[in-house]
């Protein structure tokens, strides 16, 4: 697959650093030929654990990410040509999940900063103007989004 065609933000590999490929968050239901982007905060972990129930797995409500059993559905390990079938292929669906930026911008200021001893006296004022003053470069790098789980 050309590597203009990659889905933007659908990759550790883009700004996550350490991931396996552009397509390592591309997540494959096979037999509902739906293919879907997993972007970290938008509910992609309750996604994957129902992958996980309709294969029957009896731990399905465990955090699935590094389950052997859902390994398999991940895009980046299936064949070249599976691959291919998949991106071009009309009858599957693909799509993207993602949240309302406002809500995720609360979720990762409560999640990473409040709740942790180190974020204890910082507000939410604090953490907008942190972000907006002093974020992550990638963040504000156009084709890196998500380095730290917060796309603009």
């Amino acid at each position: 697959i050309p590597e203009a065609a990659y889905p933007m933000g659908c990759s550790r590999a883009v700004g996550m650093g350490g991931g396996s490929g552009p397509f390592d968050r591309l997540v494959v239901f096979a037999d509902a030929k739906l293919a879907f982007c997993g972007v970290p905060k938008s509910g992609i972990t309750r996604w994957i654990q129902f992958l996980r129930f309709t294969l029957g797995a009896k731990d399905y409500q465990d955090a699935p990410y590094y389950k052997l059993d859902y390994k398999p559905f991940h895009f980046d390990v299936l064949r070249p040509a599976v691959q291919r079938e998949i991106w071009n292929d009309p009858s599957w669906t693909r799509a993207i999940l993602i949240r309302e930026p406002t809500e995720r911008l609360l979720s990762a200021f409560l999640d990473k900063i409040a709740r942790r001893q180190e974020g204890k006296n910082v507000t939410l004022e604090e953490f907008v103007t942190y972000l907006e003053r002093d974020g992550d470069p990638v963040v504000r790098h156009p084709s890196r989004l998500f380095s730290t789980g917060l796309s603009w």
